[in-house]
């Protein structure tokens, strides 16, 4: 496959703070895969990443393809779909570690309806797509970035019109979820050059260990319980289901409870 001619941005907009959202393969009720590329190599400074368009923005996909395009990116993959709930969790819950509050209603948002993703390829993509959506916050977007699709198609930090993926790394998990037959290489360029026995990555391995082994786990069934119970509070209803549920608290009936020294 030729190359697509790359363009030159005619505009850079000021870093904007990524946005904190949310690996296995989510199956495709409607696939739209034109352009049959399976190995996707990093060339130089060629970028490929994720752009997710959320459910109620998914009528709005016309138009975000052709400003996509008019930017130069290209489109290699994409397919319209709906996820389940357990594959919602899977995909979010592991990409809101800084903001967990918000994943409850994101689930439920995102299992609402279809959603569209596509692969888009561009010399710096994953910063210029960041860019062209916009700051997370859609009145954020519409005081500082006006013309960001955010700014246009986005209602609320959850109901914000798209999602991209925030580094090269993410981007690789982030494209294998939906599209399995594209293999992205490794780049050259970013390798990591500290020493993985330093205590810093030490530290955040065994954090990552820790999370995926102790705390995923429960949180992907909470959520998936909860999406399929609708409870009328669903944070509420989640916080006593963790309570309830939490493989880590003490087993401790309550009419022991009077005779623990305080």
């Amino acid at each position: 496959m030729a190359s697509p001619v790359l363009e030159e941005e005619d505009y850079l907009q000021p870093e904007f703070e990524l946005e904190e959202e949310g690996e296995g393969e989510a199956f495709s009720d409607v696939d739209d895969d034109e352009v049959s590329s399976p190995v996707v190599r990093d060339l130089r400074h060629y970028e490929y990443t994720l752009a997710l368009v959320k459910p109620h923005a998914v009528c709005h996909v016309p138009n975000i393809e052709k400003k996509i395009l008019e930017k130069g990116f290209s489109i290699i993959k994409r397919k319209t779909l709906k996820l389940t709930p357990e594959q919602a969790t899977e995909f979010f819950i592991k990409r809101e570690e800084r903001n967990p509050i918000k994943v409850p209603e994101l689930i439920c948002y995102m299992v609402s309806g279809f959603i569209h993703v596509m692969v888009l390829a561009k010399e710096k993509a994953i910063q210029r797509w960041q860019h062209l959506m916009g700051p997370a916050d859609p009145d954020k977007a519409r005081h500082v970035y006006p013309l960001s699709l955010r700014a246009k198609y986005g209602e609320d930090d959850i109901m914000n019109a798209l999602y991209g993926s925030r580094n090269q790394e993410e981007a690789a998990r982030d494209i294998r979820f939906f599209f399995k037959d594209v293999i992205i290489e490794p780049s050259r360029q970013n390798k990591i050059t500290k020493d993985p026995c330093e205590p810093s990555n030490a530290s955040f391995l065994a954090h990552k260990v820790y999370l995926q082994e102790n705390i995923y786990p429960t949180l992907q069934k909470g959520l998936t319980e909860l999406v399929r119970m609708k409870p009328a509070h669903g944070f509420h209803w989640f916080i006593n289901w963790l309570f309830e549920n939490d493989p880590q608290s003490p087993q401790v009936k309550p009419c022991e409870l009077k005779i623990i020294p305080n």
